[in-house]
């Protein structure tokens, strides 16, 4: 799992091609590891089952432990000013003043980057787990949240 995991914000972000035989593996030692059976159980509810990310849920959940640590102050000093929220903009109480802006891409490849992508699955998240007071609380509630999810 620590080879599957080391840089996948960046290698895992891009085209479903590029990473899509590392999936494939991925599913056949959870088959192996879940006592899949053939038409009784499926992949999905043997990474269920072990408390497994997949490659893309490993993304999601390591760009957003990367956001939360640049939005409060706990990343090196480069990536802090990386993510803005809507509520910079104006003074106006929005339903989405907390949600982080979106910038703008030309090409398909420049969407896939985590200035852009971590936008994407930071408003995805519910506000409860946004909230969350430390590191370690975001980090669990992210970990269920996207367990539990199909």
């Amino acid at each position: 799992m620590p080879y599957i995991s080391y840089g996948c914000v960046i290698w895992a972000g891009g085209f479903y091609t590029n990473f899509k035989r590392v999936q494939v593996l991925q599913n056949k030692v959870i088959r192996l590891l879940g006592n899949y059976v053939h038409g009784e159980n499926d992949t999905v509810n043997c990474y269920r089952k072990l408390m497994i990310f997949n490659v893309s849920q490993l993304h999601d959940y390591q760009l957003a432990i990367f956001v939360f640590q640049s939005i409060y102050g706990l990343s090196p000093e480069i990536f802090r000013q990386m993510f803005i929220r809507n509520s910079s903009y104006h003074s106006y109480e929005t339903r989405n003043m907390d949600d982080l802006v979106y910038e703008c891409r030309s090409s398909q490849r420049g969407s896939f980057g985590p200035k852009f992508a971590g936008p994407v699955v930071w408003n995805s998240l519910p506000m409860s787990i946004r909230l969350s007071e430390n590191v370690s609380q975001f980090k669990s509630r992210l970990k269920n949240h996207l367990l539990s999810r199909k």
